[in-house]
């Protein structure tokens, strides 16, 4: 059931698709941004912003949720709906850590801890050794360990998830303002992909210009 999220953020509509755009739109993209080692063959060699794609990924999950043509409930079943939102828990929860461990607010044990608590939903300490003697809370521990560690190294990467997507939202809220009943989910896609993965406040005034002239 979690191969659908999965498949929704690094295959269709996520990362392969967002970077099959950018490479049929490469001649429109800085040049200096395919300068990066195999860029020029793998679109997603190139410089990058995280909250652009890691935002556009999470947007593409939460996108397969909403109600669609053919599709009202979204394209997950329960069970894979179920997953999506434990993967959204997920995303938002280091939101917290990242900003709670870089700020001293948090200890690195404290984030371990939570993360297994909250995302896992198995209560216990993970230094507690009544706790961790369920096969699973050792498992959960144990991927903790393995994702605090990452943010603990690389300050501000984890929270570009949830903030990419959420200016993604706010920036397609304001497409479909500014035309009404024209707007175009399609439309609106296309023209956010093609500009490859740089944060939409650089292209949000071209973006929005491009949604009033499409016809």
């Amino acid at each position: 059931a979690a191969l659908a999220d999965l498949a929704a953020h690094e295959g269709f509509p996520g990362h392969d698709w967002h970077y099959k755009v950018m490479t049929q739109n490469r001649s429109n993209i800085a040049g200096v941004r395919w300068l990066t080692p195999g860029a020029v063959e793998d679109s997603s060699s190139m410089w990058e912003d995280s909250m652009a794609a890691e935002g556009w990924a999470l947007y593409a999950e939460a996108l397969l949720a909403e109600p669609q043509p053919g599709a009202p409930e979204g394209f997950y079943t329960p069970e894979e709906r179920l997953y999506q939102l434990q993967g959204k828990l997920y995303r938002d929860l280091r939101v917290r850590v990242d900003t709670g461990i870089h700020t001293n607010r948090m200890s690195y044990a404290e984030a371990v801890d939570l993360f297994s608590e909250i995302v896992d939903f198995l209560p216990g300490k993970c230094s507690d050794t009544a706790a961790v003697k369920s096969e699973a809370k050792q498992a959960s521990c144990g991927s903790a360990e393995r994702a605090i560690f990452r943010y603990s190294k690389w300050p501000t990467q984890a929270i570009t998830y949830r903030l990419g997507k959420e200016e993604i939202f706010a920036l397609r809220k304001e497409a479909a303002a500014a035309v009404g009943d024209r707007f175009s989910p399609k439309t609106f896609h296309l023209l956010f992909m093609k500009q490859g993965t740089i944060p939409p406040g650089y292209f949000r005034d071209e973006l929005l210009r491009e949604i009033k002239d499409a016809k």
